[in-house]
């Protein structure tokens, strides 16, 4: 479309994710399980379409040593693979799309007896877990449309904004000196000399990645957060306290290092009156749980530490932290002056045990994001892959149900570990 710019400036949340690439595997995968057969033919268009009416994901990401941006590339190739074999989902749940080249988006459609399954893989550079479900919302809009006139041609959103700026204008000026102060407390605790316990994986970065899932039925979770009221608890507070209890249990916990655990935040539902960016970004935000040394006695104590934690950081200002601290700087100086120390700090942070497990809550995928035609039968995104020695864990929610995933490298060490880390998870929730 001739209205669409051919340049988008990168804002400083896009210039993370090329740092995060150091240490993660930054590819999203939303995967569908239908009941019904989708239309391929319609959908491989929307595909085609997609790229117009977000324009971002249409482009390649442009690593100007000065000023990094977003470049329009013309259109090669179907953006989706159609196929009979679950291998060849398979293969495509595990390979890369590359940011710098374009497009930043892609899916498969795996059509079998009972239904179709389709996997749509966004680039992390261009979206986060919000971001990728906002992209499954305008993509099931597009094919929708398209079946009631297949001439449909969706309006480029061109002026939604991406960066930070949507959320900070709902917030009153008097607040960032907190903020800040609880960025430099975040920065503390993550240079304590104690260290974080945390468990480790292995393997080569670069091999293909492997991913594990335990679902929890919609009556499981009724019965976990009924639980969790009792206590003060949400849902994700029960999975915090349930991963650290797993993980001092599986990592042989020492006595001397601190139970800590890395969290995600989506700023949109915290901060923007619709729950909605404005475009397709990343706007997620880190905290941190760090119970000390101390995870109480059984699980239900160490529950009533983490509830307590996380009702006193929604009183104060969650998850903006960094981007008031450290976010800024990338948004501001060259790469080339602030990608280097940034790295060496984190490396120095692994070294030093201070980089701690991650759990990201990915949250609910509502119907409507994931309704091509009819919503699915269920719905998640896989978990992230962090990189050796690091893991990560990704959380999501679909009609009632609870989906916890890891990615991670298939080595026979890490697939025991991740194993007994999901396992250990689904036994200590309440049933």
């Amino acid at each position: 479309m001739s209205d669409i710019p051919t340049r988008f400036p990168a804002v400083a949340t896009d210039r993370v994710l090329i740092l995060l690439a150091k240490f993660a595997n930054t590819m999203l995968n939303l995967e569908m399980e239908f009941a019904h057969r989708l239309d391929e033919a319609r959908l491989s268009r929307a595909l085609t379409l997609l790229g117009d009416a977000e324009p971002v994901l249409g482009c390649r990401y442009v690593l100007d040593p000065h000023q990094p941006y977003w470049e329009r590339v013309a259109p090669s190739g179907d953006r989706l693979i159609f196929t009979h074999d679950p291998a060849e989902l398979a293969a495509f749940l595990t390979a890369d799309l590359n940011a710098f080249a374009g497009p930043q988006y892609r899916a498969c459609l795996l059509r079998e007896s009972a239904g179709d399954r389709l996997l749509l893989k966004v680039a992390h550079n261009a979206a986060d877990a919000g971001g990728i479900k906002h992209v499954s919302a305008s993509l099931a809009e597009i094919y929708r449309r398209l079946g009631d006139d297949p001439r449909y041609l969706p309006r480029p959103n061109v002026e939604g904004s991406r960066d930070t700026w949507q959320i900070f204008r709902q917030i009153p000026r008097r607040a960032l000196p907190k903020i800040y102060r609880n960025f430099l407390h975040n920065a503390r605790i993550n240079v304590n000399r104690l260290g974080a316990h945390s468990l480790r994986t292995n393997g080569v970065a670069g091999d293909p990645p492997a991913y594990e899932k335990r679902r929890f039925a919609p009556e499981r979770v009724r019965r976990i957060a009924a639980i969790g009221r009792r206590y003060g608890a949400t849902l994700n507070d029960l999975f915090i306290a349930a991963f650290l209890r797993t993980a001092a249990r599986i990592g042989r916990y020492d006595g001397e290092r601190q139970f800590r655990l890395a969290t995600t935040v989506d700023l949109r539902r915290h901060y923007l009156p619709t729950g909605k960016a404005e475009g397709i970004c990343n706007l997620s935000g880190f905290e941190y749980q760090n119970l000390d040394r101390n995870l109480g006695h059984d699980f239900f104590e160490t529950l009533t530490m983490v509830a307590a934690a996380t009702r006193a950081r929604k009183a104060n200002y969650l998850g903006l932290n960094d981007y008031i601290g450290v976010i800024p700087l990338l948004g501001i100086l060259p790469p080339r002056w602030i990608n280097g120390p940034i790295e060496r700090l984190f490396h120095h942070g692994i070294r030093t045990y201070n980089v701690a497990n991650v759990l990201t809550n990915m949250g609910p995928i509502e119907p409507e994001e994931v309704r091509y035609d009819e919503p699915p039968l269920d719905a998640w995104i896989h978990g992230p892959q962090a990189l050796p020695p690091l893991l990560a864990a990704g959380l999501t929610g679909f009609a009632g149900s609870m989906t916890l995933s890891i990615g991670h490298l298939p080595t026979a060490e890490n697939r025991a570990l991740i194993a007994s880390l999901l396992d250990g998870i689904h036994e200590i929730l309440p049933a």
